[in-house]
């Protein structure tokens, strides 16, 4: 055992005694909103199924697997409690959910490998493809998990990852375990959708940590694991030196855990007190990438979104949108004295926000999700004071799964709430289920269901298609296992949902955010230079005039080529006579600028265009688009259905040059090999006479230009 969980344990101790010191009551108070009740609430869901599993209590992170060759659907259930003291089943759970209205229990996963003494099976993804199941195991605490008080300090207990085949479903067996360097906490599986990369797959996993030296993310691709082949750590990163020493005093400054995008060019921070950032890690999208491999922030410690400790839980970002999607779990009162100052605990506990990513290097909270227990004017009613609603139970936000205009959140004792995101930043219910707590369980939670509530909504929401509807599966730590109906707002978009879930890319995930292979492979861990605000200009080794030739991308002379080197000369232009000319077609190419080589940028990135119209007699009303391509593909716009939609904006110019500056916010990538800005224009002007419209550029004194912060390679 690491000396980091001792010293985490040691302190998970003081819980045990701030429960035993504050007592729990069972008077009965009125309830309030979502507080202590018995009854079943459901507003925008059915009931499906539901399984008790056992009535073991401390239930963990379901997976789904869909099994194509018996047509069924398995759940597996993982267990927060070891088998100390009688726990009954500390197993893996394995659930057929094929019909879900009648589940069946289909055996566990038990020793020698699972539900041994002082582990928890704490998280569980299935990869469907390579019909693998991963469990993620670490050693559980007395105090916070009531496993056994002497593996507390065990040294033998087996951290990691461990690979089971579901060639047979109902009983898996271990392909193999990988015990990495750093101990996990939570993870996030992205499986590569890219065709032309078949059976890979990274781990990206937390360590939090509030150590400066050591990395609070791994990065470890695992796509040898069905070959019997090792899991190779590729990345080690963390912030935590980056944060000043006050903030790291008086904030819990840890990465707690990270979603993924789909294409796996971007990854989304819960940094618990250290708020909300952005990584770059294109990189890792390369097979070819070899350890060690730089990933980079895009978002400044002092630029990250933060509202102080107990922090960020988990970030996801709303597919299709320029917005990121938060919570904040907070327990009861009893594990203030686990933040050694650094945060309270206890209510109004922790919600949802969501965070503007448009511009990744300034993040900022858009908009918070509220349930009534979360309003501080809660915390003064009979239940907000009273100790058994309030010690250790929590109306938390937890884990979220994200559809363009939908969430499904866990909410501890505030049930599964359904969240309306057509306007992220004003969130709105559209749901909530609550389920009718069991009788009693054999092992309650000692921080989350030993007050009055027991309700605990706990997992990841997964979003199933099975027969005619897709379901939404999610685990409720005391309560079992609940399959539900959703039939509230956007009801049809979850509909048309075969599969997600919001700790890996899976199933829909890469559709929901417009994804499309890339054309080129991203850089496999090049060495940059410092980056610098720097210009490139725009010049040419042939003729002007040539924009015809631009729509053969990457030709050999499409057009201007950008350059770092200020141009000499007669000025030059890039023209288009067909502007304006009655039957051509929409949008034509106006110029096309390229710069042939790797590169470096960081938005925001700015055009300087030097425009005129020379054969308008006067002034020209022009509505212009710009579209940026890295490396063949799209990166500037947005999509609507299939179509691409670049920004568009007027200008007015005439014969005489006119300086016209365009600001593109988020213009941060890596190029391997070119740089395309693409200049067009609509069909038509005010005036229904051809024009001429010419982009000057090529000499020192009149030229375009584009300036960012760059780098190069070294």
């Amino acid at each position: 055992m690491s000396v980091v969980r001792r010293f985490h344990l040691s302190w998970a101790r003081v819980v045990l005694a701030v429960l035993l010191i504050g007592g729990l009551a069972t008077t009965q108070l009125p309830g309030h909103a979502g507080s202590p009740q018995n009854a079943q609430v459901a507003s925008g869901f059915e009931l499906v199924g539901h399984d008790p599993l056992l009535a073991r209590g401390m239930n963990a992170a379901p997976a789904l697997y869909n099994d194509a060759a018996s047509g069924k659907t398995y759940a597996y259930v993982g267990s927060r409690t070891d088998s100390f003291n009688g726990h009954p089943h500390p197993t893996i759970l394995i659930r057929d959910t094929t019909d879900p209205a009648n589940i069946r229990d289909a055996g566990e996963i038990g020793a020698p490998s699972q539900g041994l003494d002082g582990q928890t099976s704490r998280e569980l993804r299935v990869w469907p493809s390579q019909k693998i199941l991963i469990v993620l195991d670490f050693a559980c605490s007395s105090q916070i998990h009531a496993c056994d008080p002497v593996t507390d300090l065990a040294t033998g207990i087996n951290d990691g990852f461990f690979f089971y085949s579901l060639a047979d479903p109902e009983h898996p067996t271990l392909l193999g375990s990988y015990n990495p360097s750093q101990t996990p906490h939570e993870f996030f599986l992205w499986v590569d959708p890219n065709p032309a990369h078949p059976g890979r797959a990274l781990l990206y996993f937390t360590t939090p940590l509030s150590s400066t030296t050591s990395s609070n993310l791994t990065v470890t691709d695992i796509s040898g694991v069905a070959a019997g082949q090792p899991a190779v750590e590729l990345s080690h990163w963390s912030a935590n030196a980056d944060f000043p020493a006050d903030v790291r005093e008086t904030q819990d400054v840890r990465l707690h855990s990270l979603s993924v995008s789909a294409d796996g060019t971007r990854a989304y921070l819960a940094y618990l007190g250290g708020g909300f950032m952005v990584l770059d890690t294109s990189v890792l999208t390369n097979p070819a990438a070899t350890a060690p491999v730089p990933i980079t922030a895009r978002t400044p410690v002092a630029n990250r979104a933060s509202w102080g400790s107990p922090g960020t839980h988990s970030a996801v970002k709303i597919p299709g949108t320029q917005y990121a999607f938060t919570t904040d779990e907070v327990y009861g009162d009893a594990l203030t004295p686990l933040q050694l100052g650094k945060g309270v605990h206890g209510c109004p506990w922790g919600w949802a926000r969501t965070i503007n990513v448009a511009d990744e290097t300034h993040p900022a909270v858009a908009a918070e999700y509220k349930i009534a227990e979360n309003d501080p004017s809660f915390c003064a009613t009979v239940d907000g004071v009273d100790p058994t609603n309030r010690l250790s139970t929590s109306y938390a936000s937890h884990n979220p799964t994200i559809l363009n205009n939908l969430a499904f959140v866990t909410w501890h004792s505030g049930g599964l709430q359904a969240i309306d995101l057509s306007d992220p930043s004003h969130p709105t219910q559209a749901g909530v289920f609550s389920a009718e707590p069991l009788s009693s369980v054999a092992t309650e939670d000692p921080a989350l269901s030993m007050g009055r509530n027991k309700v605990v909504a706990w997992s990841y929401p997964i979003l199933n298609h099975q027969g005619a509807d897709t379901y939404v599966y999610f685990v409720d730590i005391r309560n079992g296992l609940y399959i539900l109906k959703y039939t509230g707002a956007h009801a049809d978009a979850v509909n048309g949902i075969g599969f997600l879930e919001g700790n890996s890319n899976l199933g829909d995930g890469p559709r929901l955010d417009g994804y499309a292979p890339p054309t080129t492979e991203p850089p496999t861990g090049l060495s940059w230079g410092p980056s610098s605000s720097t210009t490139f200009h725009f010049d040419s080794v042939s003729p002007a005039g040539e924009a015809s030739r631009a729509a053969d991308f990457g030709g050999a002379d499409g057009g201007p080529t950008m350059g770092t080197s200020t141009p000499t000369g007669p000025p030059k232009t890039q023209s288009s006579s067909r502007f304006g000319n009655p039957g051509a077609a929409a949008n034509p190419l106006l110029a096309y600028w390229s710069h042939r080589g790797a590169v470096k940028l960081s938005g925001p990135m700015t055009l300087h265009l030097l425009v005129s119209a020379p054969s308008a007699p006067g002034v020209t009303k022009v509505p212009l688009s710009v579209e940026l391509f890295v490396d063949g593909t799209a990166r500037l716009g947005h999509t609507e259905g299939t179509s691409w939609v670049s920004p568009t904006f007027l200008v007015d110019v005439g014969p005489n040059p006119t300086a016209i500056d365009v600001t593109i916010p988020d213009a941060s990538f890596v190029a391997l090999s070119n740089v395309v800005v693409q200049l067009g224009n609509s069909a038509g002007t005010t005036d229904t006479q051809p024009k001429n419209l010419e982009i000057i550029y090529g000499s020192a004194d009149q030229d375009s230009t584009l300036t960012s912060s760059m780098a190069f390679p070294t």
